[in-house]
């Protein structure tokens, strides 16, 4: 988020905002960097016609905080989307490259994500140690290997599938490596934040 700070809700809402356009980015249509930066997302705007991030985060706490009342199963509560704006993705978020293009080959146990073009277990298809990391080029074939820095990205993004299982949004709280059919998005000027609720600017 440009001039603010995801947190887990935040993150929760527009992950399921992106999953809703899946069907935009199937049958061959990659949704890849360059796609993305102008691509246009719908969010709550506030009265000063920014992402209105608090009533996301207030939205999401209401669905996970209150107490069950009842064992009959509530009719689905419909979101108002009547004062909601479009964005562009750069506008918002700094869009990342995936690394590979081929996976790198498995050789000891490791501790770090390997994200893959799928929509199960939160985006992660292996766990690959730092030694496989660095060993490994970007097309496999060994040539033209690039720094460990270039290949493990930073925690606290929003990883969204391009391909194979396009649209899948899913936040990572830790370093991570990941195919060029993942997108890894960070807020512009901030962080996501799974704990803590920092106010965000309205500057945007």
């Amino acid at each position: 988020i440009k001039n603010g700070q995801f947190d887990r809700e935040v993150a929760m809402f527009v992950a399921t905002v992106i999953e809703q356009d899946q069907y935009r980015w199937q049958y061959g249509r990659k949704w890849r960097p360059e796609r993305m930066v102008n691509s246009i997302i719908k969010l709550p705007q506030d009265a000063n016609g920014n992402p209105d991030w608090d009533y996301m985060r207030k939205y999401i706490k209401e669905l996970h905080y209150k107490c069950i009342t009842t064992s009959v199963k509530p009719k689905e509560a419909p979101i108002d989307t009547k004062h909601w704006k479009s964005y562009k993705y750069s506008n918002i978020f700094d869009v990342c490259k995936g690394f590979y293009n081929k996976k790198p080959e498995h050789t000891v146990p490791g501790k770090i994500p390997f994200l893959g073009a799928t929509d199960h277990h939160n985006g992660v298809t292996e766990y690959y140690s730092k030694q496989d990391i660095e060993r490994a080029s970007k097309t496999g074939n060994g040539k033209k290997n690039e720094p460990l820095d270039q290949k493990i990205f930073p925690p606290h993004a929003l990883c969204v599938t391009n391909n194979g299982a396009p649209g899948y949004a899913y936040y990572q709280d830790k370093e991570f490596t990941c195919s060029h059919d993942v997108n890894p998005l960070y807020i512009k000027n901030g962080e996501f934040n799974a704990i803590l609720n920092i106010p965000l600017s309205a500057d945007m």
